[in-house]
Parts: structure tokens; C-alpha cells; sequence
């Protein structure tokens, strides 16, 4: 049984979330939260599998993610009007305090959406419900693998993302300087329609320019380009191209496609860098990257939210450095500098 606690202001929206949520025979609604403090108090109470939390509410829904997440985790899914919308920063907010994803509110049951979208929400919480959560602590600098020297001048950095990725993604930007001269591409797995906001929200504060990849683009391009939905991200001769799938490893757009990509590329010229996720989606890509020439990267354990995708590419032999975010910055700017990466 999939113990599920409810977090939203709203009295009927609680009540409508447990029915589409107890609907299902394999979860039960244990409690019910009317706002952020609550949230916390039965979060530590309950220790449920899975909550479910609304944003726009008293003791606002973001603090109550951050603090949930820093003392017992638990797998947090948005289910908020912000999530309908796609487009609101809170959103991405909620995701940068550690919420694992976020899904669209079923609508009422008369509406022709309804069935796909209580599937949508029941099928989400079932692959997060129970997952274990890394407890985030604090940095400290510790010895790691070196990386290969790169035999050509960087061009392309690919990064594949998942759970726990905006916040990554937002942390590993941030550490790059605004002359950062490779082009950047990125697949972070997230909800349908959000591809665009989460480019929004990430060009936000980036020294480097974000924006929604487009088909034909043409190296060099300056700063990131996000795969949209519903085609993988790829690299081919030199120019974007948006693979209209099928979809690999359940995703779409796939790491592992991109990997490969830049692998048949030009693989000396390329880095390829695993975020936070569950799953193994771009393990194999990475090692087909590494076994061709390119520089390979993961995070690490201690800073994943969940550390499936990279501790996958470990198990692999596919990484040369495994580090936080803020430190895999500081090797790709030593690599673009020509020294050996970050050893410290």
C-alpha cells in the first residue's frame, strides 16, 4: 500500500485529490495538510511514501519542500493550478527545493481529460512513492578520479538530467563564466510542456544564455540549448537535430541519444556531463562517449537528490570525475583552459 499525504489550502481540492489518489486500491490517503507548516508536522509524523504539494497557500509551499527536504526527505510531487500552467517561476522554484517533478491536477470527472490525467498523476506517484532520498549536506572538498586531457579544442558539453536536475543544472550554469566558449547541450527529464518554462527559468541569473533548442541549428551556438518535448536531442554533423523518437529508456528526449550522438560525433572535442536522477537512462551513452575519446563526468552521491542515473554511469566505468555541480563547472572552465580538470 502507497501511503499518500495531501497537501492544499483548498478543502475541495483535497477532497477531489483523495478521490482520483484512493481511486486507485494500491494507495491510501494517510492525512490531509491545509498548509506548509502542516505539511512539515505530519510529514515528520507520518513519514509517508509520497506527498503530494500545492505552492500557492499560507506557510507557502516552497519552504515547507526545502524544509521537508533537509531533515527527513521524502518524495514530494507538485500537484498544483502552477503545474497547469507550466509557466510560473514558483514552479521551478518548488523543483530547486527539491520536489522530484511535478504533474497537471486532475480536472473534474466530466471532463474528457479526466481519465488520462488521474492516469498521469497515479502513474507519477507510483514511480516515486518510497524512493530513497540523498540527504543533502554540506560541501566538502575531497579527492577525485582525473579526467582525460582533451586531445582537440572543447566544443559541445552535453548534460542529461532527471530527478533532482533544475537545481543541479541551475548550480552547474551558474559556476560557468559568461565567455564560456563551448556550445551546451541539455535533456532534463521533466513533465510534458514544461521544456520551454524550465529554459525560461534557467536563463534566469545563467551567465550563459538558455534557450529551447531549435532543428538545423549550427554549431557554435552560444550557451544551452534545452531539448523540447516529444523529440530527442541530438547532435549530427555539427547541426541540431530534433529525433522524432521512439522514445528510449521510457524518455523522450533520451540521454543516452544524446551521448550516442555526440559519441558518433566528434567525441575528442565533446564532454559529456550525468546529473541527479532515477533510472540509468545516459549510463550507456556516457560510456560510448568515454570509450570514444570524449571527457565524461558525473554527480556525486553526496549532492544527488537521487543518484540512480550517475551511480548507474559509475557502475559502468563510464565517468572519469564524480563531483558536485559547482565543482564540475570549475573542471569543464580548466578543460576550456587546457589544464587537467578538477582534482581537488
Amino acid at each position: 500500500m502507497i501511503r499518500v499525504l495531501v497537501v492544499d489550502d483548498s478543502p475541495t481540492i483535497r477532497a477531489h485529490l483523495r478521490r482520483v489518489i484512493e481511486s486507485d486500491p494500491e494507495f491510501v490517503v494517510q492525512a490531509e495538510a491545509a498548509d506548509g507548516e502542516a505539511a512539515v508536522v505530519e510529514s515528520e509524523r507520518l513519514r509517508p511514501d509520497v506527498i503530494t504539494m500545492d505552492l500557492l497557500m499560507p506557510a507557502a509551499g516552497v519552504r515547507a519542500i526545502r524544509r521537508i527536504m533537509s531533515a527527513d526527505p521524502r518524495p514530494i510531487v507538485i500537484v498544483s493550478s502552477l503545474a497547469d500552467e507550466g509557466t510560473d517561476p514558483t514552479l521551478f522554484e518548488g523543483l530547486a527545493a527539491g520536489a522530484l517533478t511535478a504533474v497537471r491536477r486532475p480536472p473534474a470527472l466530466s471532463d474528457p481529460d479526466f481519465s488520462a490525467r488521474r492516469q498521469e498523476l497515479l502513474d507519477t506517484l507510483r514511480s516515486v512513492a518510497g524512493l530513497a532520498l540523498i540527504k543533502r549536506q554540506p560541501r566538502r572538498r575531497s579527492g577525485s578520479p582525473t579526467m582525460q586531457s582533451a586531445a582537440v579544442k572543447l566544443e559541445l558539453v552535453g548534460v542529461g538530467a532527471s530527478t533532482g536536475g533544475p537545481a543541479a543544472v541551475k548550480e552547474l550554469l551558474s559556476g560557468l563564466p559568461g565567455d564560456f566558449v563551448p556550445s551546451m547541450l541539455l535533456v532534463q527529464h521533466i513533465s510534458p510542456g514544461f521544456a520551454a518554462s524550465l529554459a525560461d527559468w534557467l536563463s534566469k541569473g545563467s551567465p550563459v544564455p538558455v534557450e529551447l533548442a531549435r532543428d538545423g541549428m549550427t554549431l557554435p551556438w552560444p550557451g544551452v540549448l534545452v531539448g523540447p518535448d516529444g523529440a530527442h536531442l541530438t547532435i549530427v554533423d555539427g547541426r541540431v537535430r530534433l529525433d522524432p523518437g521512439p522514445a528510449r529508456n521510457g524518455h523522450m528526449p533520451s540521454v543516452d541519444c544524446l551521448f550516442e550522438s555526440m559519441a558518433a560525433w566528434r567525441p575528442s572535442a565533446s564532454a559529456g556531463i550525468l546529473l541527479t536522477g532515477m533510472g540509468e537512462d545516459g549510463a550507456a551513452g556516457l560510456g560510448r562517449l568515454r570509450d570514444r575519446g570524449g571527457n565524461t563526468m558525473v554527480q556525486d552521491a553526496e549532492s544527488s537528490v537521487v543518484f540512480g542515473m550517475p551511480g548507474s554511469a559509475l557502475k559502468l566505468g563510464a565517468a572519469s570525475l564524480s563531483l558536485p555541480p559547482h565543482r564540475l563547472a570549475r573542471a569543464l572552465v580548466a578543460m576550456v583552459a587546457g589544464g587537467p580538470g578538477d582534482r581537488r
